[in-house]
């Protein structure tokens, strides 16, 4: 029988790491604005993650909203479901997400230090404090609800600006994912995994990602009767 050929898989996440870091990195360093820059960084990884995520991830950034009005505090990168979540709120430039919906929240900032750190676990418990509903669905067997998982949070960072986070990140991280591209850095949760910088990093952090996402399965399907109460029946 005739051996199948075979292609050098490491240089293919190589091809894809640096096709990534390309589109991420687009004209990013002409922008002299600190504002301006970051939100250049924002959309950047927003564009990259729609461009590589599975189609049933949704991603942007704004706000997540629970069913008696809570609101978080305002997300770089939000990662949620569309096609069970029947609603989104749009403004102008504004994106309000109903908490059932969400998936993951990630923070974009240029490096990676204690302050930044500590302000990304500060946005994830901003989210992880609204409540969410879990409403009944019809299946096979009969009637099911899906339990709560935890919203996974992370930091997207381009450098390292501190050794002591850099240690810290050895023995677990409160957030699930954390990125550093230049300084070669990737911690998942507790499971204390580096990645260094000889390794292609942005694909190992994209295939992590999608692991994890694949792990939560399907968000909860929200009890949409919680959100009708705001609504002025006598106006419908």
């Amino acid at each position: 029988m005739k051996k199948p050929k075979k292609i050098n898989i490491q240089k293919l996440f190589n091809a894809l790491d640096y096709e990534m870091r390309q589109k991420l990195s687009s004209k990013i360093d002409e922008i002299y604005h600190p504002s301006a820059k970051g939100s250049e960084a924002e959309l950047n990884w927003i564009g990259l993650l729609r461009n590589y995520l599975p189609e049933r991830y949704s991603v942007d950034s704004g706000f997540v909203v629970d069913h008696e009005g809570n609101i978080s505090e305002q997300i770089d990168v939000i990662i949620y479901d569309r096609h069970f979540t029947p609603f989104i709120f749009r403004g102008e430039n504004i994106v309000y997400i109903p908490a059932e919906g969400v998936y993951a929240v990630f923070e974009v900032k240029p490096e990676l230090n204690k302050a930044n750190y500590d302000y990304a676990v500060k946005k994830l418990n901003s989210v992880k404090h609204l409540k969410r509903t879990s409403a009944s669905f019809v299946h096979i067997l009969g009637k099911d609800k899906k339990e709560l998982f935890d919203v996974m949070g992370g930091i997207l960072t381009k450098e390292n600006g501190s050794q002591s986070v850099y240690e810290g990140l050895k023995s677990g991280s409160e957030l699930s994912l954390v990125l550093c591209l230049d300084c070669g850095i990737k911690v998942v949760g507790k499971e204390s995994i580096l990645v260094q910088d000889k390794e292609p990093i942005l694909a190992f952090f994209l295939l992590k990602l999608i692991e994890y996402l694949r792990m939560l399965g399907s968000v909860p399907a929200l009890e949409v009767d919680k959100y009708l109460s705001f609504v002025d029946k006598e106006k419908v």
